[in-house]
């Protein structure tokens, strides 16, 4: 999943355990398929810290990529698509 190894990237450490919930939330589609059209995935580092990875299928407002990394001293956020980023 380009997901994990984009997280292994920024952060720049392993992930030592993962943990996933998926539903059904947009198309029931999906679920006649016994899949799933939502998704999160916890990941826990090396070093302790954790991360959350968020996924859905559907975006009504386009393809969306975004990345936001909090820490002590602050945080840092990129994305795709400023103008339909609300902060």
């Amino acid at each position: 999943c380009h997901d994990l190894d984009m997280a292994r990237f920024i952060s720049g450490l392993e992930v030592e355990s993962v943990a996933v919930n998926g539903s059904v939330t947009v198309d029931p589609a999906f679920k006649d398929f016994g899949d799933i059209d939502t998704s999160t995935i916890s990941l826990k580092f090396a070093n302790g810290a954790l991360g959350v990875v968020e996924n859905l299928r559907f975006a009504p407002y386009g393809h969306d990529t975004q990345v936001e990394v909090v820490g002590s001293l602050g945080s840092v956020a990129s994305g795709p698509n400023p103008q339909r980023t609300v902060r």
